[in-house]
């Protein structure tokens, strides 16, 4: 006995599988993506220590050397590591997510200004307990500022499974530092390891001010407790582990 098939059983099957292969491949795009953010910024930091080791005496690849392992400890210091707790918040079930990025974000400003205040009166004092120029610290702290935006980006981008646009911006910075590095390294002759510097801070203020305007139409100004209180909740408990994780 002949089987009919019915054409429209046919059609839902046909269109069941082809949206099964679009999953596929979209998941599959993504892992890839994220494996390329994660290669490129392997591949990059390694370049320039080939890069920078010969263009810089001992001395001065030293000196960077201890700045950049200051970084990600002042920027949780410095932010309360309020800036974690945003992505966790993104995950929740509250629709109300653009007016917990503006509460956070008016937190992280005002926490970044009081300690940058703080760091700014007490250079001289810093400039012993740290072992770097006054030069280098202020430009770490734009650096630090650029790290928090670039954190806060990134797990926004995650959340909204978009991470060829965090592939694309850290390309950006990553060759955007360098690049500029190179070009400042030839024209220093003296304290090299500020071409460095001066160059991730120059694209430290760019990634932040994409990410400032990339944010205008998902922030909401407004300062709820609530946000506060459910941000830092999850964020400072943290700061003792991530912070051993650092220092390690």
């Amino acid at each position: 006995m002949l089987r009919v098939r019915h054409p429209a059983r046919c059609m839902r099957r046909r269109c069941s599988s082809t949206c099964e292969a679009v999953k596929r491949f979209a998941a599959l795009r993504q892992i890839a993506e994220h494996v390329g953010v994660m290669v490129a910024g392997k591949l990059t930091p390694l370049a320039s220590v080939v890069v920078y080791s010969r263009l810089m005496s001992v001395e001065d690849y030293g000196v960077l050397n201890v700045a950049v392992s200051y970084v990600w400890i002042f920027a949780i210091v410095m932010s309360l590591n309020l800036h974690v707790g945003v992505g966790r918040y993104a995950y929740t079930a509250s629709k109300d997510f653009s007016s917990c990025l503006g509460t956070s974000l008016i937190a992280l400003a005002v926490a970044f200004a009081l300690t940058a205040s703080f760091v700014g009166f007490g250079l001289p004092f810093f400039e012993r307990l740290l072992g770097l120029p006054q030069v280098a610290i202020a430009l770490l702290l734009i650096i630090v500022l650029g790290t928090i935006f670039e954190s806060l980006f990134s797990q926004i981008a995650i959340f909204n499974q978009n991470s060829s646009l965090i592939l694309r911006v850290a390309a950006a910075k990553a060759c955007g530092t360098f690049g500029l590095a190179v070009v400042l390294l030839a024209a220093l002759e003296s304290d090299k390891y500020l071409a460095v510097l001066y160059a991730d801070a120059t694209t430290s203020l760019a990634l932040a001010a994409y990410v400032v305007w990339s944010f205008r139409s998902n922030v909401r100004w407004t300062f709820d407790l609530r946000h506060l209180r459910y941000v830092a909740g999850y964020a400072i408990p943290l700061i003792p582990y991530m912070l051993s994780l650092t220092l390690l």
